[in-house]
């Protein structure tokens, strides 16, 4: 990568850290409480539906994407900024 690719993706690193922090406990929450819809329903003695499953796994796996997502563009920011601080400058 070029020097001017290195400092954009670490950019872009810095900016996901501190999106993935706050954002992070959110996300947890947010697939604790469709977790807690699903078994309230079950421990009511209330079938799910079909329908209701895959919506509660589409909303656990849009929250999973996005902190994999994110987890990603930090990585490659923190690579980055190992070669920024390996290369010589020029």
């Amino acid at each position: 990568m070029s020097r001017d690719t290195d400092m954009l993706a670490l950019r872009h690193g810095q900016s996901a850290e501190g999106d993935l922090s706050n954002l992070g406990p959110a996300l947890t929450k947010l697939g604790e409480a469709v977790d807690i819809r699903i078994f309230a329903k079950i421990l009511r003695g209330e079938a799910v539906t079909p329908e209701e499953a895959l919506q509660a796994w589409l909303e656990k796996y849009s929250y999973y994407r996005l902190t994999k997502e994110l987890q990603k563009t930090i990585r490659i920011g923190r690579l980055a900024a190992e070669t920024l601080t390996e290369s010589p400058i020029g």
